[in-house]
């Protein structure tokens, strides 16, 4: 009897262990098909930015021997991510494309991420299997797995850190291979160190002793030989986008509000990103998992300084590494075994994640918009924007038709129109990826934005204007464009020629002489500082009355009717509140304008009106559809600023309606 009933016991226990191993073969299955769909879904969003080019623009020079140069006629470090930028040169030398090698490249790297993490760090199928899917359904994350920047790359760091991290044995040699990771990510971009720095120096304290501090920086010896490198050949140790975005004058309290700013978007088009973050935190915390709460707190570390400095423009775009972090514990957590608890995180994942207003899932060929007027809305009134929407039309690769340039953005065409128009050498310009590489290393762009600018990024931002994150121009001193088409200061400001002359020593000046050795030395402590502004001049101010008279088409840029501009720009006021959705304005022919629009003390909206280039020159008549927001909320001035153009700027008439004269009809470009 008990014999037959140690056969009945196997027998009723044998379905159930035949059951299980089913249901794990088809976990399995189902982590292929979503690494599979995974791939796909990178594909139909793959696109590369305006950003990217200024990289690629560097990249080119650098190949065809002008050195790691933005304007080959000094040594700027117009790039952020170093390790990126390394890895795209020695593909582009393989390849001679940067379009579909940076879009491909960036595929095979999100793809090698994403395996390591399902087979390599993950804590079952099932656990992998809802890892997984939140990164399939996070816009963020797919959007930023291709893009031509380097958010691949950090993944890839990040889930190779965490993967030794969390096997780490309480050894140097562990310790000394995960400094090593950090410090490929810092130099991959600097400020990610946030993210690896909590589990680096919990990892250090477990060894108890004080000689882990020389076995971290044994490991950060490739960054430290870049700064090195940085200071001997730029002059400098962060790039010069760090001056420019962030020694802009803005009030402090105005960026961190912006920088919440940018966590709200993300909740209002993308709410997976946020809720995981947030999903991982609280249950590392509840279950006190030791090693999970460092990862955790280099993401909300990272959050923090993300805030801080207010954000991004590209929407979602500094959330990607706390997102995978918290994908990361998520996958590497036991899930419950009963049904409602596997079941109930999976539910709650995709009815967020597929009932996004923009979920990659969704996304095709048609994805963004070509103009203002999309049905999908890529401004937000904070300055931020769906980035890839804005480029995919152009850049995406399911747009990519044979026999045309890749991208065939119109901003290429730019500058390949700065190449061979009478522009002369020097330009300005605004967003400058696409434009700067369309133009070649023949052309040198004064960047208004200061990205590309070693002197306008020390400068404050432009006063009184509607600043966008990432996006601070600043004002093109009197004689600077002289300067760069000369080579002989003709700076108007006898303090800020002064400075430009140890600023250019430093990054023009003979590399090997101890002078500019020296230079370098005082400019990173801030020696010369006193000969910078302290602020950016206001605009001149502007009656209605003053641009009522009408001009003609093509009459001269200063003469009878116009009011000369100088850099700062000018406000007209109005005298009343207007509501009218059209404007004519006469502008000088050949420039770059923002105008916004105003009501009181509050900038409501503003627009970018390109340049009309006419034959025969002098002003041109723009017949301008005034931006929803400020016709519907009225205005009651309009400011003007110069974008780019020759220095020499003008208005005529401002009048609502069109007037009796032959128009340009000049539609308003959307600021990229």
């Amino acid at each position: 009897m008990q014999h037959d009933k140690a056969i009945v016991e196997s027998l009723d226990s044998e379905p159930e262990s035949f059951s299980w191993r089913w249901r794990d073969v088809d976990a399995r299955s189902i982590v292929v098909v979503l690494v599979l769909v995974y791939v796909l879904v990178l594909i139909r969003t793959a696109w590369v930015s305006d950003d990217a080019y200024i990289t690629f623009r560097t990249i080119d020079n650098f190949v065809n021997g002008y050195g790691l140069r933005w304007n080959v006629a000094e040594r700027v470090q117009s790039f952020t991510h170093p390790l990126w930028m390394f890895v795209m040169t020695f593909a582009y030398l393989i390849t001679g494309d940067l379009y579909f090698t940076s879009i491909f490249l960036s595929i095979a790297i999100s793809v090698a991420a994403v395996l390591i993490l399902v087979y390599g760090l993950a804590q079952s199928d099932k656990s992998a299997i809802l890892a997984l899917t939140v990164l399939i359904l996070s816009k963020a994350f797919t959007d930023y797995s291709t893009s031509g920047l380097e958010n691949p790359l950090t993944h890839l760091l990040l889930v190779v850190f965490v993967l030794v991290y969390l096997r780490f044995e309480e050894s140097r040699r562990s310790l000394l291979l995960l400094s090593l990771i950090a410090a490929l990510g810092t130099l991959n971009r600097m400020d990610t160190l946030l993210l690896y720095l909590p589990a680096l120096i919990f990892a250090a304290i477990r060894l108890r002793t004080w000689r882990t501090m020389r076995v971290i920086a044994l490991g950060f010896v490739p960054f430290f030989l870049w700064e090195i490198f940085s200071f001997f050949y730029y002059g400098f140790f962060a790039p010069n986008t760090a001056y420019a975005k962030l020694g802009t004058g803005i009030p402090r309290s105005e960026m961190v509000l912006q920088g919440l700013a940018y966590l709200l978007n993300s909740i209002s088009v993308d709410p997976l990103t946020m809720l995981t973050i947030a999903g991982a935190v609280t249950v590392a915390v509840i279950r006190k998992t030791k090693r999970h709460i460092p990862m955790l707190a280099g993401a909300l570390l990272f959050l923090v300084y993300t805030v801080y400095i207010g954000g991004d423009f590209m929407s979602g775009r500094f959330l990607t590494g706390p997102l995978l972090i918290a994908a990361i514990v998520i996958s590497t957590l036991k899930l419950p075994k009963s049904y409602i608890g596997i079941l109930a995180p999976f539910a709650v994942v995709l009815v967020i994640g597929l009932s996004s207003p923009y979920c990659p899932i969704h996304s095709g060929a048609g994805y963004g918009c070509g103009d203002q007027n999309s049905a999908i809305v890529i401004w937000q009134a904070n300055g931020m924007a769906d980035e890839r929407g804005h480029y995919y039309r152009t850049t995406g690769l399911m747009n990519w038709t044979r026999g045309l340039p890749t991208p065939h953005h119109p901003r290429i065409k730019l500058g390949e129109a700065w190449k061979t128009g009478d522009s002369g050498s020097v330009v300005v310009g605004w967003a400058n990826g696409f434009a700067g590489f369309g133009a070649g290393a023949g052309i040198y762009i004064i960047d208004a934005w200061a990205l590309c600018d070693p002197l306008l990024a020390r400068l404050p931002a432009a006063k009184n204007r509607q600043w966008r994150i990432g996006h601070h121009e600043r004002f093109i001193p009197a004689g600077y464009r002289e300067t760069r088409e000369t080579g002989q200061n003709c700076i108007v400001d006898s303090s800020l020629a002064a400075y430009y002359d140890k600023l250019a020593l430093v990054t023009s000046g003979k590399l090997l002489s101890w002078n500019r050795i020296k230079t370098a030395v005082l400019l990173n402590l801030s020696q010369y500082d006193h000969l910078l502004p302290e602020s950016s001049p206001p605009p001149m101010s502007i009656s209605r009355q003053d641009v009522s008279t009408g001009v003609i088409q093509g009459s001269a840029w200063n003469g009878e009717g116009t009011t000369a501009l100088d850099p700062a720009g000018a406000q007209i006021d109005l005298g009343e509140i207007v509501t009218d959705r059209k404007l004519e304005i006469a502008l000088d022919h050949n420039d770059d304008y923002r105008l916004v629009f105003v009501r009181g003390a509050t900038l409501i909206d503003s627009l970018i009106v390109p340049a009309a280039n006419i034959g025969g020159g002098g002003m041109a008549l723009h017949l301008i559809d005034v931006p929803d927001q400020a016709s519907d909320q009225g205005y009651d001035a309009i400011r003007i600023f110069p974008s780019g153009g020759d220095d020499r700027y003008s208005v005529g008439h401002l009048l609502f309606g069109p007037a009796d004269t032959t128009s340009n009809e000049s539609p308003p470009e959307s600021s990229p």
